[in-house]
């Protein structure tokens, strides 16, 4: 066996061990229990509007924020409408929402919906505003959104109790905020981010107007610990931290043995 096989045996042996006992993160940070306070302190029934504003290619670090929000959520017996300013987002919302439904014993159209994408962006959230239905006469799988239950007593996002917004780009809150938010002090809202997109909406958090956000896997994994989940978040971070350890470990055995090469050869 040559010395890279050997790297890569140890590498990848070291993060299987890491999938199948997963740690997680100890603590979680300050900006993720607040996201987490702002959901358990909702009453039961309460109209909460999840966000689902991020693309296929940054699954890896949304998906496990999506799964553990909706399990908070739907744990929490919230009615849960999901909209979408991204095309791609409303798919992965639909897996989501359909399984942790299940399991959780809650009926689709009544305790929670996924409505979709709509274009438009600025103009679409305008709308949504103050009317949900003239955005979506019809939802993710193309029932129609009229009598739909878990919408009663819904006119438009102004009504809501609280939005979830998980997006990969600073511009999927920021839109809400302007076209919702300015008009209506009292529309709350917390976000799932990319690290990118932290930096951009800091001062919407400085200023109250987003009262918190989680980051990435580390925030999905923080997150899992408070409702006592091991998801994807907690599995990822572990297998991401020890497969870091043992890259550390192997660059240290590797000088270990150039050094004692290179001395044995100058004897």
């Amino acid at each position: 066996m040559r010395e890279h096989h050997i790297v890569f045996l140890v590498f990848g042996i070291s993060v299987l061990i890491a999938l199948f006992v997963p740690t997680g993160v100890k603590e979680a940070s300050r900006q993720t229990v607040v996201v987490y306070d702002a959901i358990e302190e909702l009453p039961e029934g309460s109209v909460v509007l999840l966000g689902a504003d991020f693309d296929a290619h940054n699954r890896a670090e949304m998906v496990p924020q999506l799964e553990v929000l909706v399990e908070h959520l739907m744990r929490r017996r919230l009615r849960v409408i999901a909209v979408s300013m991204w095309d791609q987002g409303p798919m992965f919302a639909e897996r989501v929402l359909r399984r942790v439904g299940d399991e959780h014993g809650l009926e689709y159209g009544i305790d929670y919906v996924n409505l979709g994408y709509a274009a438009g962006a600025q103009s679409m959230v305008r709308l949504l505003k103050d009317d949900i239905r003239a955005v979506y006469k019809t939802d993710f799988s193309g029932n129609e959104t009229l009598n739909m239950p878990v919408l009663a007593g819904l006119e438009g996002a102004k009504d809501v109790d609280l939005m979830v917004d998980i997006s990969d780009n600073p511009s999927g809150p920021t839109t809400y905020l302007e076209q919702i938010q300015s008009f209506h002090k009292g529309f709350r809202m917390v976000c799932g981010l990319t690290a990118s997109a932290v930096p951009p909406i800091m001062p919407y958090v400085e200023s109250g107007q987003i009262e918190g956000y989680i980051i990435g896997l580390k925030g999905a994994s923080e997150y899992e610990g408070l409702i006592g989940v091991r998801g994807l978040g907690t599995i990822a971070m572990t297998a991401q931290s020890v497969g870091q350890v043992a890259i550390l470990v192997l660059i240290l055995v590797g000088n270990i043995f150039f050094l004692m090469e290179r001395r044995r050869r100058a004897v």
